[in-house]
């Protein structure tokens, strides 16, 4: 008996993409979808989440046929311009938690009564 598991691909983290983020990622559309599926050179499954459908397909062949229809410069861009989005989401929301950590760090200094907050003191070497 073989291991080969054919829903291997479905079960493996970020080795899928729902619908709506092959549009967002890859500027698809979903003509463009249906044509893939259709000519057989996409997979996908219907999945449910809170009951509400949607359709997932596997990535590398999204990236496949990307390249295909718009050539593996536009995938790359693609690629590029989908990690920027993700850079620039995670710098904001450290600059927003920077700001709410510096906040409470002013309340509580001025709880404790002190004008601005010290250094930690250097431990003493043990000798």
């Amino acid at each position: 008996m073989s291991d080969y598991n054919p829903d291997y691909v479905w079960q493996t983290p970020g080795a899928t993409l729902s619908a709506n983020n092959v549009k967002k990622e890859y500027g698809l559309t979903d003509d463009d979808l249906v044509r893939g599926t259709k000519s057989g050179k996409l997979r996908c499954r219907l999945q449910y989440a809170h009951g509400n459908p949607y359709y997932k397909f596997v990535r590398s062949e999204i990236e496949a046929f990307v390249k295909e229809k718009q050539g593996g410069s536009h995938l790359e861009r693609k690629k590029l311009e989908t990690e920027l989005a993700k850079i620039t989401t995670e710098l904001r929301s450290m600059k927003l938690r920077q700001s709410k950590l510096e906040k409470r760090r002013d309340e509580l200094v001025s709880i404790l009564g002190k004008s601005s907050p010290e250094p930690f003191a250097a431990r003493e070497s043990v000798q």
